[in-house]
């Protein structure tokens, strides 16, 4: 339990800052500065989500705890989940817009 409690505390610590990156520097890249700064917000939320997420879990290992903040991490892990398929999504779609001017429609001005 206590291996699983240092290993929330490093590596997992590290992760979620690494993923966000890459998802932010994706919906930079592929929406215009606006849009882009309202869907910031998503990978942003993941990672706090995933941080609380990680603390408790290793809260929990630490104390050995079953069952008492099983909710706060369950919570945490929804929002997370829910946070990154919403990102994935907007990059999709950032995607196929950006694909579509470049092949599709080259005569069309870029949003950009």
């Amino acid at each position: 339990m206590r291996t699983y409690a240092v290993s929330e505390l490093t590596l997992d610590v590290l992760f979620p800052f690494v993923y966000a990156t890459l998802v932010g520097l994706l919906i930079v890249k592929l929406w215009e500065k606006q849009t882009a700064k309202r869907l910031l917000w998503l990978p942003l939320v993941a990672v706090g989500a995933d941080l609380l997420e990680n603390a408790t879990l290793a809260w929990q290992a630490f104390k050995r705890l079953a069952t008492s903040l099983s909710w706060i991490s369950s919570s945490m892990t929804c929002i997370k989940f829910l946070c990154l398929l919403l990102a994935i999504i907007a990059i999709l779609i950032g995607a196929a817009t950006q694909f579509k001017m470049k092949f599709v429609d080259p005569g069309l001005e870029s949003p950009k």
